[in-house]
């Protein structure tokens, strides 16, 4: 596994205690459904991971770099606050097909929860 990979990994899996592989996180940054979801492994990568480590991952992992960087929106938008990927010009709630959260979202928090238990 490339230092990426561990770097990108450690930071995702430690905090939710999940074990997910560089392969699992790759198809769940690139699924849309992900932020229907509210996966918070995903979250944890588009908001914790250096947005310079994130392209790396992107990159070796062959994710589309536009396909992330609209679910990052979609994860922007209910989080209530910018994430780096997420710069491209913004979605709407309308366009994302998702309800706009404020921080400290109930949601995304629940998901991370149940995620621990």
């Amino acid at each position: 596994m490339s230092i990426v990979a561990v770097k990108v990994l450690s930071t995702v899996n430690a905090p939710y205690g999940t074990t997910l592989s560089a392969e699992q996180l790759a198809s769940k940054i690139s699924d849309p459904a992900s932020a229907l979801s509210f996966d918070p492994a995903v979250f944890s990568f588009f908001s914790e991971v250096d947005e310079k480590l994130q392209i790396s991952f992107l990159d070796e992992m062959h994710v589309d770099p536009t396909i992330a960087s609209e679910l990052a929106r979609k994860f922007s938008t209910l989080a209530g606050y910018p994430l780096p990927l997420a710069r491209a010009a913004p979605l709407s709630c309308l366009e994302c097909g998702l309800e706009q959260r404020r921080p400290g979202n109930p949601a995304l928090q629940n998901a991370a929860l149940s995620q621990q238990a």
